[in-house]
């Protein structure tokens, strides 16, 4: 069996044992589609026979550019900005950085939180952007303690495995 052919069989394999986990007729009838959108993708992936290495540059490259990320930084050129309220812009590569008028720029999904359960953004969830802007693999994560209202000043703060320099009520993990 070639190396394309494995993969194709590992990647058939797994998917199966996913859509057995799934409860309930619309569960499965979702995943059987995903499944075959999946396969579909590892085919032409198999078929272009890519080294370890190309693989995984390819894996990486692919993964950013599905998630709406940017492949390189930020510059915060004229050129990347889109106007969508009178002096006001939007980041055209990455669409969670933003410009205000007084030039000031940040990421709205610099800081993501957890509570209960769920996570959400809010207006605390900016972070201060420089360029170049390296748009990070993942927000930073705060961990809010269960049901309380965590009403410390954000950021800045340090995003290690401590408790809130700033109040008892939330932890913050990056």
């Amino acid at each position: 069996m070639s190396e394309s052919n494995g993969l194709i069989e590992h990647c058939k394999r797994e998917l199966q044992l996913l859509e057995k986990s799934c409860v309930g007729a619309e569960a499965k009838r979702m995943q059987k589609l995903v499944t075959k959108n999946i396969m579909d993708v590892v085919k032409v992936f198999a078929k272009q026979e890519h080294s370890g290495f190309s693989a995984g540059y390819t894996i990486n490259l692919l993964n950013r550019l599905l998630r709406w990320k940017p492949i390189g930084e930020l510059r915060g050129d004229n050129s990347e900005w889109t106007e969508y309220i009178e002096g006001n812009f939007k980041n055209k590569r990455r669409s969670s950085v933003f410009k205000d008028k007084d030039g000031t720029t940040f990421d709205i999904d610099g800081i993501v939180f957890y509570q209960n359960g769920s996570s959400f953004t809010s207006g605390r969830s900016r972070t201060k952007v420089t360029f170049p802007y390296d748009v990070p693999e993942q927000s930073i994560k705060v961990y809010l303690k269960d049901d309380v209202e965590c009403d410390c000043e954000l950021p800045p703060f340090d995003p290690l495995d401590i408790p809130c320099k700033h109040c008892d009520k939330c932890i913050f993990v990056q």
